[in-house]
């Protein structure tokens, strides 16, 4: 089952569900504003990757940190299940 909603897995017109935090925030929505094109183009292609490789690739570190709190930042980290190195 994958965590992450690719653009090929997600509904068309709606936002991926389960990206709000307990507080309200909605992560999508948070990314598709203050993600640069080049970068949310780079999650996309991760995503498609992890999609046909039946893994599970996500962010970390200080991407996710400044994502909550609002802060721009072109540093992305990327954790994959299994094998890293053949992602």
């Amino acid at each position: 089952m994958n965590h992450h909603t690719s653009p090929e897995t997600a509904v068309k017109g709606q936002p991926p569900t389960g990206l709000k935090t307990e507080s309200g925030l909605d992560l999508s929505e948070r990314c598709r504003t203050r993600v640069s094109p080049a970068l949310q183009e780079l999650l996309h292609t991760a995503a498609r990757t992890a999609d046909r490789q039946q893994v599970c690739v996500y962010a970390v570190g200080g991407f996710v940190r400044d994502v909550l709190l609002g802060v721009h930042d072109e540093d992305l980290d990327l954790s994959v299940e299994g094998d890293g190195v053949a992602f």
